[in-house]
């Protein structure tokens, strides 16, 4: 989807507050002590002043931010550590500004006061203060104005020390107030106009921001939800649930419809999860050729699926198998079996990777199986490695091996087979390592025999994979004698949220490769052990459920780029001012 796509290009955004509140109160104590240390020594050249102002400016910056935060305590996203960053950020663009002033003063020889410099910064950083606290804690225009003027306004007469009048000429008084004037109004008139930027969908575009911060940081989905729910629509989605009967509890692939997110912990993110715990930990939970127009918009409409697949319609059921077959064109595996009438493709294109297949791809599978005689196919994104929307000539190779994959099937004889299955449960393995990059579900295998022989699917709980990954696992497991056919993730979504440019953690990022294949070599083993007789049955479910659905997607891309681009207006516009004072 284009519009998920540039929502997500702006991720990084959020990626520019420092790592932890301690990290912002040491640049923001830093900075303040740097900020000192320019007026006070270089500016006034008085080395008692530098200490007396370190001595009051220290204790003062630090009481000033838990003003802040006391006097923000009743906006929705007020925390300690984000008033630390706003501290952080503010005292370097007025460290920032007068360090510029200060150079370009040298550059063109100009005689004005530097001190002007310094006053110039506390109003650039009082407007920064103002727009932060509006935009993203929450508060009123009057609030933010009120808490925004404040600490700046303070630290200035500590820094500074003594009347302005003994600094300027007549003509510099006048001209501060105006700058600074000049320099808030900017504030004050962008947070009204991006506010509204969304408008008519998205009636203020800060709530929306505000919502998402509470769900990302604070791990609060209500009013996230809020927003997600009452602009989603019903649709019938399937869920498709093949069953590999044995003596012990039935194993599964469940492939459902719906897409796992949109990001924790909001709606589905953790969709395969709990549907992994519904099916007693015995399952694989796999991508299906879908994207985040069909993200599940709350916990409430999760719950609601769940509830459905109570009512299952039995769909097929046979007790032969194919050997499995694998066909590679281009940069494209898909790998099949064929179960009956009832078939199974894999589809990947690691190492090289891409994005959720369009809906285009399923359907022409689909029909082409039916040609040759298939009832029922599961198409199964693998979503193993990372990469772009495929483009018109990928898509034809991918359906190409897809059809030569089915041609082959539809000529494949068909023997008795085993199942087994293990998961991290089944194995003695220290797996505290595997947190960061996967889901709750953790690793699982299915093993199958057929023929005399074992094949095995491995299974990761994780929002996609590291890209040399998979060819990592094969090539290890071949070395032990075990044949990979392919290793497929769930794309869960309730790891997202990670300080990185995906906003995620692909499985193998974090986890050593090493690891990874020594543990998923120890499922094989586990799962390949516990086969036993088993036949198959396919069922179907059809639930009508709310979804995010599309126009929401782009109706928050709409609000979310014209909230940039007006930012990106007045940011221009103000250091277009402030380099005409340097100037002029």
């Amino acid at each position: 989807m284009e519009s998920v796509s540039s929502i997500h290009k702006r991720w990084s955004l959020t990626r520019l507050n420092p790592s932890s509140v301690k990290t912002s109160f040491l640049i923001s104590i830093l900075a303040t002590i740097f900020l000192i240390f320019v007026v006070e020594s270089w500016i006034y050249n008085s080395s008692k002043d530098f200490i007396y102002a370190l001595l009051v400016g220290l204790p003062s910056a630090i009481g000033l931010g838990f003003f802040d935060f006391w006097s923000l305590r009743n906006t929705p996203l007020n925390k300690l550590s984000k008033v630390f960053h706003v501290s952080a950020f503010s005292n370097l663009l007025w460290v920032g500004s007068v360090i510029l002033g200060l150079l370009s003063q040298t550059a063109l020889g100009r005689e004005s006061s530097p001190i002007l410099y310094v006053v110039e910064g506390m109003f650039l950083s009082i407007g920064l203060r103002i727009a932060i606290f509006r935009s993203v804690f929450g508060a009123n225009l009057a609030q933010s104005v009120v808490v925004g003027v404040v600490q700046p306004s303070l630290m200035g007469i500590i820094i500074i020390g003594y009347p302005l009048s003994s600094t300027y000429t007549n003509h510099q008084l006048d001209f501060v107030p105006l700058i600074g004037v000049l320099f808030i109004g900017l504030s004050i008139l962008w947070t009204e106009l991006a506010d509204r930027a969304g408008r008519p969908h998205v009636i203020s575009t800060f709530t929306l921001l505000q919502a998402f911060l509470n769900a990302w940081t604070n791990s609060n989905a209500k009013e996230m939800e809020k927003f997600t729910e009452s602009r989603s629509e019903h649709q019938t989605v399937r869920t498709l649930i093949a069953r590999f009967k044995k003596a012990e509890v039935p194993v599964h692939i469940i492939l459902p419809d719906i897409h796992p997110g949109p990001f924790n912990p909001v709606g589905g993110s953790n969709l395969p999860y709990v549907l992994f715990s519904t099916f007693s930990k015995k399952a694989i939970v796999l991508h299906s050729v879908s994207d985040h127009s069909l993200n599940l918009p709350s916990i409430t409409e999760l719950n609601s699926y769940i509830a459905s697949l109570d009512k299952q319609d039995y769909v097929a059921g046979h007790q032969m198998c194919s050997i499995p077959c694998q066909v590679q064109i281009s940069s494209f595996t898909v790998t099949g079996l064929k179960f009956g009438d009832s078939v199974l493709l894999l589809l990947s294109r690691a190492p090289q990777g891409m994005d959720d297949l369009s809906d285009g791809i399923l359907k022409q599978l689909e029909t082409y199986s039916q040609s040759l005689g298939f009832n029922n196919i599961l198409v199964i994104d693998c979503h193993n490695a990372l990469g772009l929307q495929l483009n018109q000539l990928n898509s034809e190779s991918l359906l190409n091996a897809g059809k030569r994959c089915l041609e082959s099937l539809n000529q494949s004889q068909e023997f008795p087979f085993r199942i087994g299955f293990a998961n991290l449960c089944d194995i003695a393995y220290e797996v505290d390592s595997l947190k960061d990059d996967l889901g709750d579900s953790g690793l699982a295998t299915l093993a199958i025999e057929v023929n005399s022989h074992y094949y095995v699917i491995g299974w990761a709980d994780s929002n996609n994979m590291d890209n040399k990954l998979r060819g990592l696992l094969v090539s290890y497991m071949s070395e032990r004698g075990i044949q990979l056919l392919e290793v497929c993730t769930s794309d869960t979504h309730a790891t997202s949220g990670k300080r990185t440019s995906q906003g995620y953690f692909a499985f193998g990022s974090i986890t050593k490769p090493k690891i990874a294949a020594e543990i998923f070599y120890l499922l094989a083993r586990r799962s390949i052990e516990s086969v036993t007789p088993s036949m198959f049955e396919l069922a179907s479910i059809k639930t009508k459920v709310r979804v995010m659905g599309k126009k929401q997607f782009d109706e928050y891309a709409v609000a979310l780029n014209k909230s940039l681009f007006l930012t990106k207006i007045f940011v221009l516009t103000t250091v277009s001012v402030f380099i005409a004072t340097l100037i002029l």
